[in-house]
């Protein structure tokens, strides 16, 4: 009798042992879906994205040095011409001849066909192609942390990013309304890049000045930070769980941010967490 009661409680034991390993399984909640990052090593920069131009160092134009007839130009627009060659004839009293001043391209021409004109009337635009410089309106609150040399990438212009330095930071700033209607504070940064074939003069350009660069710097992605009053955190994924870390920085980019502490090296951090995200929530693997 002894034995087959304890056959019995036995038989209870695995069946409740049974049931709670079941239990356990079935009862752990089946967790978020979540995008994860990692943190990583290499070289931090800040970012100054902003539209540029291309511009011609030296532009000339041609004016009309009296007031009398314009003969036909039969120049167009993107013709090579040489230092001293014929440009315009304007008839006064006798005919004056203008001449090319530069070997360079024809930008524009403001006066083709024959009539009068008056003394001082622009006539055509001329600049040498070869010799360009790319200027770009940043904000005076941004231009402090230029420096000169600083690495330029240039986009916009076919598939190719063009890399060019920073020339020059000009020492005044002026007044410009924001397609907003909001009043700006700019300042023209000049930059140096490599002359391609096929781009002209007044050509609109995406540059990113690349400043305050550090190499060897720990990156967080920027798309796992978010904000509580002054202090940065973010979700690290651990043991499958979300846990909340509060994350010191130096600077942030569209892409990464600079880790000063909280989190180490290969560390995973959950990407653009949402409001189920919370401390303690289960992760799907």
């Amino acid at each position: 009798m002894k034995v087959l009661i304890k056959s019995i409680y036995f038989k209870i034991l695995v069946g409740v042992v049974v049931i709670a390993i079941l239990f356990s399984i079935f009862s752990k909640p089946e967790g978020f879906d979540v995008d994860t990052g990692q943190i990583t090593r290499g070289k931090f920069s800040l970012e100054i994205e902003e539209i540029c131009y291309t511009k011609v160092i030296e532009k000339y134009s041609l004016y009309a040095p009296v007031s009398g007839i314009l003969k036909r130009i039969h120049l167009r627009v993107g013709d090579r011409v040489n230092k001293g060659d014929l440009l315009a004839i304007v008839n006064w009293d006798f005919d004056r001849l203008m001449y090319s001043p530069i070997s360079g391209t024809i930008l524009r021409i403001i006066r083709q066909s024959e009539g009068p004109v008056a003394m001082g009337m622009p006539i055509l635009d001329l600049g040498d192609l070869s010799a360009m410089e790319i200027y770009s309106e940043v904000l005076s609150k941004s231009a402090g942390e230029i420096q000169i040399g600083d690495p330029v990438e240039i986009t916009g212009f076919g598939e190719t990013t063009l890399n060019g330095k920073v020339k020059s930071v000009e020492p005044i700033a002026f007044t410009k309304v924001s397609t907003l209607g909001v009043e700006e504070k700019r300042v023209n940064v000049l930059i140096d890049f490599p002359i391609q074939e096929k781009l002209g003069d007044g050509y609109q350009l995406k540059c990113k000045i690349l400043t305050g660069i550090v190499e060897n710097s720990l990156l967080i992605p920027s798309a796992s930070l978010f904000r509580e009053e002054k202090d940065w955190y973010v979700f690290q994924k651990k043991d499958g769980k979300a846990s909340r870390v509060k994350v010191e920085i130096s600077g942030r980019n569209t892409n990464y941010a600079r880790l000063m502490s909280g989190l180490k090296e290969n560390d995973s951090v959950i990407l653009y967490p949402g409001d189920n995200i919370k401390e303690g929530v289960y992760l799907k693997e």
